[in-house]
C-alpha cells in the first residue's frame, strides 16, 4: 500500500510523464531509419550536401518530383500529325535588361565608327619664328620637367584609342558572356498523334542572348544526353553549371560551347519586378533530367566514350 502510494503521489507532482506520448520515441526512431536509408541511397559528393541547397531551405531538397507537382503541358504543333509536349526544367529572368545591354552595345558601336569617320582637323604649320622660341623654352627646361612633356604629350596621343579600345572589349565581353548564362530551359516532348512511331524529346535552351535579339533567334535545342551538370568547385557556390558536350563525350574547342551555361540559383531581390515572369528554381529537376550534380569539373578526358 505504501509503495502504490508514493507512486501515485509522483505522478501527481510530474505530470508530464503521464502526458509524454509513447510514439514520439517511436517515431524518431523511423525519422532516423528513413534518415539513413536516403543518405545510403545518394553519394556524399551529390547536391544533397551542397551549402546552397541548406541556405535555401526545403524548396530544393533533393527529392525527385512527381507528375503531379511537375505536369507535362501541350504547346502549338507545327504539324497537325505530331502532338508537342512541354515542361519547365529551370526558369530564372536575367537582373537586368538584355535589349538595353544590346542597345548601350549599339549606341557605342556608333559613336566609335562615328568617331572614327569624321576628318582629322586640318594642321597649321609652324613659322620659324614659333619654332624657335620653342626650342628656346625646351632648352631652358629641365630634366623632369622635359620627361614629364614627354610623358604627357604621349598619353594624350594614345589615351582616345584605349579608351575606345578598353571599352570596346568590356562591351564584347559582356555580350559573348551574356550567351553563356541561361534563363529558361525546358524539356520538349513531340509524339506521333496516331501513337504509331518513335517520339523524341530534347531540351530548349534560352539565353539572355536569346533574349536581346527576340523572335530572330530561336532557342537552341540540344540532346539530354549531350549535356553534363555540375556545381563549381567553389565551396559556397550558388550556380549551376551546364555543359554541352559533343555526342562522343567530349567537350568542343573551336565553338562558344567549349565554355559551360550558368544556372543562377541566387535568391532573386525584388520579386515585385518580376511578377509577370516565370520563375522554376528545382535543384530535383535538373538531377531527374541530368542525373546526380557533383561537386566540381568533371575529367571528360577519362569519362568513357
Amino acid at each position: 500500500m505504501e509503495g502504490t502510494a508514493i507512486r501515485v503521489l509522483k505522478r501527481t507532482l510530474n505530470p508530464f510523464s503521464t502526458l509524454r506520448p509513447r510514439s514520439s520515441l517511436s517515431f524518431l526512431q523511423l525519422s532516423s531509419r528513413r534518415a539513413s536509408t536516403t543518405s545510403t541511397a545518394r553519394p556524399s559528393t551529390t547536391v544533397g550536401t551542397h551549402p546552397a541547397l541548406q541556405r535555401r531551405g526545403p524548396a530544393l531538397q533533393p527529392r525527385l518530383p512527381s507528375v503531379t507537382n511537375w505536369p507535362w503541358r501541350q504547346i502549338p504543333s507545327p504539324s497537325p500529325d505530331t502532338t508537342v509536349l512541354e515542361r519547365t526544367v529551370f526558369a530564372r529572368p536575367s537582373d537586368f535588361s538584355p535589349p538595353l545591354l544590346l542597345f548601350a552595345a549599339g549606341v557605342w558601336g556608333l559613336f566609335v565608327i562615328s568617331w572614327y569617320s569624321l576628318p582629322d582637323p586640318p594642321k597649321r604649320e609652324l613659322t620659324e619664328e614659333e619654332k624657335a622660341n620653342i626650342e628656346a623654352e625646351h632648352a631652358k627646361a629641365g630634366f623632369w620637367l622635359q620627361l614629364g612633356n614627354r610623358v604627357s604629350g604621349s598619353v594624350y596621343s594614345s589615351a582616345q584609342p584605349i579608351l575606345m579600345g578598353g571599352v570596346s572589349l568590356i562591351l564584347a565581353g559582356f555580350l559573348i558572356a551574356s550567351t553563356r548564362i541561361a534563363t529558361r530551359i525546358t524539356m520538349v516532348q513531340m509524339r506521333p498523334v496516331n501513337g504509331s512511331g518513335e517520339g523524341k524529346t530534347f531540351l530548349k535552351m534560352t539565353t539572355v542572348g536569346h533574349e536581346m535579339v527576340k523572335r530572330v533567334i530561336k532557342p537552341k535545342k540540344v540532346r539530354i544526353e549531350d549535356c553534363s551538370a555540375y556545381f563549381p568547385s567553389a565551396e559556397r557556390a550558388t550556380t549551376v553549371r551546364l555543359r554541352v558536350l559533343k555526342p562522343d563525350g567530349q567537350p568542343f574547342k573551336y565553338t562558344l560551347d567549349r565554355f559551360p551555361y550558368n544556372l543562377d540559383f541566387r535568391e532573386i531581390k525584388e520579386d515585385y519586378n518580376v511578377v509577370d515572369k516565370e520563375i522554376v528554381l528545382s535543384i530535383p529537376r535538373l538531377q531527374q533530367t541530368f542525373g546526380a550534380i557533383l561537386k566540381g569539373k568533371p575529367d571528360y578526358a577519362k569519362a568513357p566514350l
